[in-house]
C-alpha cells in the first residue's frame, strides 16, 4: 500500500463522509489523485464495517460475564443454556451474545449500569469497556 492511501484511510477511519477536498486540504495531494485512490482501494476492500459510537449517543458498553445453571442431566443443562441464551438476546440494549466452554458473555449498551437478573443464570460480573479498536473491547 503507498504512503498516499494509508494517509487517505486514516483520515477516512475518523470521519467516513469527509468530502474530497477536505481531504485533499489535509493531505496536500491533488483531489484527482485522491479519486483515482479511492477508486483503488475500494477494489481491494473485502466489506466495509459500520462503527456506532455510542459514547456519543449517550451510552456506555457493557460487559455481562453469565454463568448458566448447570444440572445433573445434560440434556436440561443444554436446554437451560438455550434459554439463557434467548433471555439474554430479548434484553433491551445487549447487542451480541456468545458462548464459550460454558459460560456467556453479552455486551450491551446502556445509559447505566444493568441491572440484569436471568432465570437460570447468574451475571458473574458487568463490566464498562472503556475504550474500543477494531472489533475487540478492553475493559
Amino acid at each position: 500500500m503507498k504512503e498516499k492511501d494509508k494517509r487517505i484511510i486514516e483520515i477516512l477511519k475518523k470521519d467516513s463522509r469527509v468530502p474530497v477536498i477536505a481531504i485533499s486540504k489535509k493531505t496536500g495531494i491533488p483531489d484527482t489523485t485522491i479519486h483515482f485512490r479511492l477508486k483503488k482501494i475500494q477494489e481491494c476492500v473485502d466489506r466495509f464495517t459500520l462503527c456506532m459510537d455510542h459514547e456519543k449517543m449517550g451510552y456506555t458498553l457493557y460487559m455481562l460475564e453469565v454463568e448458566p445453571e448447570r444440572y445433573a442431566l445434560d440434556f436440561i443443562t443444554e436446554k437451560n443454556v438455550e434459554s439463557v441464551i434467548n433471555n439474554l438476546k430479548k434484553i433491551e440494549g445487549v447487542l451480541f451474545v456468545a458462548q464459550s466452554n460454558g459460560s456467556m458473555v453479552a455486551f450491551c449498551r446502556s445509559k447505566e449500569r444493568p441491572n440484569i437478573e436471568i432465570p437460570g443464570a447468574s451475571v458473574r460480573r458487568i463490566l464498562p469497556i472503556k475504550r474500543r479498536w477494531g472489533n475487540f473491547a478492553e475493559y
